[in-house]
């Protein structure tokens, strides 16, 4: 997901989500955070409308990503 068709149709999502979170928290390291408010924001959609099978996929992709973000910074910090 992180480097696949969705990636090559929107650009890379670690990109994308550094660029919100300079534009959101003034910071470029906090790509986790702006996954998860996304994630949340796809929640809600779900909530209004619970038909929607697209708002559960971009939900799920979102806290993947927000997991794979954690994950690797972990490993940053770990060396």
């Amino acid at each position: 997901m992180l480097n696949g068709e969705k990636a090559v149709e929107y650009g890379n999502p670690r990109i994308m989500c550094r660029n919100i979170s300079q534009r959101w928290f003034g910071c470029d390291d906090a790509g986790t955070e702006v996954a998860l408010m996304m994630a949340e924001l796809k929640i809600e959609r779900i909530k209004y409308d619970r038909t929607k099978e697209d708002s559960y996929l971009d939900a799920i992709a979102y806290l993947t990503m927000a997991l794979a973000f954690m994950q690797e910074g972990e490993k940053n910090e770990q060396r």
